[in-house]
Formats: C-alpha cells, sequence, structure tokens
C-alpha cells in the first residue's frame, strides 16, 4: 500500500478542518428565549435558601482517645460530617454550629486536648470603640447611657 505525500497531506488537513468545525459549533451559543414585557405583580418572587455557614473543624491532638470520642459523640447525638488523620492531630468538622459547640463542651468534659482555628461567629467578643467619652466617666454609666 503506497501513499501519496500530496494525498496525505489532503487527508490531514481534511481531518484538521472537521475538527475545526465541530469546535466551531460546540462553542456556538445556545440560542436565547426572547424577552418578553410582564407585569411586575405577575412575578412571585420565590425566596433564596439561606447559605450556612459550616463550623470551623477541630484538631484533636490524642488521637489514641478517637474511639471514645466517637462512642459520646454517637450518644449525644453530635454529628461529625467529616474526620481524618492528620500528621499531628485529627481533623474534625462538625455537621452544624450547634455540633461544633456540643463537641467543644464535650471535649472539654472528657478533658481532651483540642484546639481550632476560630470560633463561631455567634461566639466571638463584640468590641465597641467610644470616641468622645472622657475616660473619668465610669464604665458602668455609658454602659446604661448605651442601653436606653
Amino acid at each position: 500500500m503506497f501513499c501519496d505525500a500530496g494525498a496525505s497531506q489532503n487527508v490531514n488537513a481534511s481531518k484538521s478542518a472537521n475538527s475545526s468545525q465541530t469546535s466551531k459549533t460546540n462553542k456556538a451559543k445556545a440560542p436565547t428565549a426572547t424577552k418578553l414585557a410582564t407585569n411586575e405583580a405577575d412575578v412571585i418572587a420565590t425566596p433564596t435558601p439561606k447559605k450556612t455557614r459550616k463550623p470551623p473543624p477541630l484538631f484533636i491532638h490524642d488521637k489514641n482517645q478517637w474511639s471514645e470520642i466517637r462512642k459520646q459523640c454517637d450518644s449525644k447525638t453530635i454529628v461529625i460530617s467529616n474526620a481524618r488523620s492528620t500528621a499531628r492531630s485529627l481533623k474534625v468538622q462538625p455537621a452544624a454550629i450547634s455540633d461544633f459547640r456540643n463537641s467543644i463542651i464535650l471535649l472539654a468534659t472528657l478533658k481532651i486536648a483540642y484546639h481550632t482555628y476560630s470560633s463561631a461567629k455567634k461566639e466571638r467578643e463584640f468590641r465597641v470603640v467610644l470616641r468622645g467619652v472622657p475616660k473619668e466617666l465610669p464604665i458602668e454609666e455609658s454602659k446604661e447611657a448605651l442601653i436606653i
């Protein structure tokens, strides 16, 4: 089977032409729907679901106590969505903020060393700076004035 050099170039050129045509058709935009004028009273707005933030992970330092921690979590209905072993500790991802709080309480009662990167947003300390307030003014008086 002998092949002419010019013929093989024509075959290759036709293949590349076909592939460029298919890529152009793949990149073509989908047809857009025509816009219709609607009355705003006819449109019903659907509520968008709030995006829930997942709680920060807990890093448990003592890997050997995982079986005990897991049993306690099951008995107290604490849901853990993910748990894996890292080089130094166990990374535990609670499913919800309530599970995060309950797991912190559980680890404190079991006296197990752990750390987390940040606390839940609701549990963070709220600080306020009041400018123009004299230092001599007692703190209790300024708190009472703010509460009113």
